[in-house]
């Protein structure tokens, strides 16, 4: 590196570094709701079969009105045929569960001026958010007293040689919803927040395409296979190509919940922690014109 370069990136540190020491404006939380799952096994039915969740977040404030949020959630998805009113599904008989790990990062937009932890002013508002993130699935089924992978069975032929891929455990997602958020105390933040997360898989509930023939499927993937791709009551009926999910419709999953977050600011920040008068850092400031 020439001296003149270094000096130029010297130049810009000095620049730049105490403006972003004074925009360090951070919260960190936890949260807890409920998740649920929209596919093959349930098309409709919103927060049909919830199950519990619990996550971990980080915001970054950028002004009153963007916010950047990542988080971590634990939750679990599920739903069973039997449970429908649907007389296709009661006859086809199938159910599963699945963990679900998520991690993601979104942008947060609130329609009104907002200051995390601050009672006095700017302390309610509505938000959307939308982003992106990656998720991990393990569709399960109890069958015979033990938990089953089915992912390991290939219950529509994925252990064939040539036939259809295997899915993959860990798949892309992306959160989008709405929340409100709202200041109870200082420097505390409660907010209620509902989101999708669109999927780009098929295979969260294990069920997709058609039905495998039994015999191809048992010398493959073995009799247990057989026993959980077709739980059909029409028993003697033979369902080999025949419809066995909708593979052009991606699954989704939800969350619901409640955060509880913590604003943690730079001491040397305007921070209302420090100064009696706090200036929330705007990143769209209007220029002044001085005569």
């Amino acid at each position: 590196m020439s001296l003149l370069s270094g000096q130029k990136c010297l130049i810009l540190l000095q620049l730049f570094v105490p403006v972003l020491l004074q925009a360090q404006n951070h919260e960190f939380g936890a949260t807890g709701g409920v998740t649920y799952y929209l596919g093959d096994l349930n098309p409709i039915t919103l927060f049909k079969k919830p199950y519990p969740a619990f996550g971990v977040l980080y915001k970054r404030n950028l002004d009153y009105h963007f916010s950047l949020k990542f988080h971590a959630l634990y939750g679990k998805v599920g739903a069973d045929d039997l449970k429908s009113r649907n007389g296709y599904q009661h006859t086809r008989n199938l159910r599963f569960t699945s963990p679900i790990l998520e991690a993601a990062a979104a942008l947060e937009f609130n329609f009104f001026a907002f200051e995390p932890g601050n009672r006095k002013r700017f302390f309610i508002t509505p938000f959307l958010f939308f982003g992106a993130g990656a998720f991990y699935m393990n569709p399960q089924v109890v069958h015979n007293m033990l938990v089953v992978d089915l992912k390991a069975l290939g219950t529509e032929g994925q252990n064939i040689p040539e036939f259809r891929r295997p899915y993959r455990a860990v798949q892309p997602m992306f959160p989008f919803g709405l929340g409100l958020k709202y200041n109870p105390l200082k420097g505390i933040t409660l907010t209620a927040e509902w989101g999708m997360r669109l999927t780009l898989t098929d295979y969260l509930d294990d069920v997709s395409t058609v039905y495998v023939d039994p015999a191809l499927l048992s010398q493959y993937s073995g009799k247990l296979a057989v026993e959980l791709a077709d739980r059909s009551r029409l028993v003697f009926v033979d369902n080999t190509g025949r419809q066995r999910g909708f593979r052009y419709t991606k699954d989704w999953y939800s969350y619901a919940g409640l955060h509880i977050t913590f604003r943690i600011a730079n001491p040397r920040s305007d921070c209302w922690r420090y100064r009696h008068k706090y200036r929330f850092p705007r990143i769209f400031r209007k220029k002044t014109t001085t005569f």
